[in-house]
């Protein structure tokens, strides 16, 4: 539900013309939802915009879809059947690679360890390189599959994680230039020039300088 925080919010002011899903089970009952920090609202909207057929109009995606830049790098549909039986839906998260300007940037969702693997085995190694990563479950130690991120060499690693939250250290040392993460910089812009003179030209714009309360 983390990643899913606000999507009631999102529908209700934006226009969202497609919604891409996979073909998950999980459930949620309404005495769930005691003593969470989530909103209710939140789920209802997004089992909504699953059975939409129009404006948004709700596709199901896996891995192999390839177009406007976009790389969906994972689930399969066999890894998906392997999350529902198994009741684990970071096997089913979209791993989904994004190619602009010369430069690449790897969203890697929730995936697990075993997706990871997935990837690696289907798509090969240079399919993994990237200039940018947005790490795993908000860099959690348990997502963390090195023999598979070693291939990915990024430029830079950014990790969504709130305040209080710690991140597993190993992203200092895969991050071949620099680390950033929201608890110490809060919002972080990046920007990929498109011109005849920067030639994809990377710009990473923070919020605030390092947070030295969360040292």
């Amino acid at each position: 539900m983390d990643h899913m925080s606000g999507l009631s919010n999102l529908d209700e002011n934006f226009r969202i013309l497609n919604f891409w899903d996979t073909d998950n089970d999980k459930k949620i009952g309404d005495g769930d939802w005691n003593n969470t920090p989530y909103n209710k609202d939140d789920w209802d909207c997004y089992q909504e915009l699953r059975d939409c057929s129009e404006e948004p109009k709700c596709t199901i995606r896996f891995r192999g879809y390839e177009k406007d830049g976009l790389t969906v790098l994972s689930p399969s549909e066999e890894l998906q059947d392997y999350a529902n039986d198994n009741q684990d839906y970071h096997h089913s998260s979209y791993v989904i690679m994004y190619e602009f300007a010369g430069k690449r940037i790897l969203f890697g969702g929730d995936a697990s360890k075993d997706a990871w693997y997935d990837i690696l085995q289907s798509w090969g190694k240079k399919a993994l390189k990237a200039d940018i990563f947005l790490a795993p479950h908000h860099g959690s130690k348990a997502n963390v599959n090195e023999d598979v991120f070693r291939y990915i060499k990024p430029d830079y690693v950014i990790i969504s994680v709130a305040r209080g939250i710690k991140y597993d250290p190993y992203y200092k040392n895969l991050a071949q230039e620099c680390l950033f993460t929201t608890k110490y910089y809060g919002t972080i812009t990046v920007t990929i020039e498109d011109d005849l003179f920067s030639d994809g030209e990377i710009e990473i714009e923070i919020e605030v300088e390092k947070n030295a309360a969360d040292e």
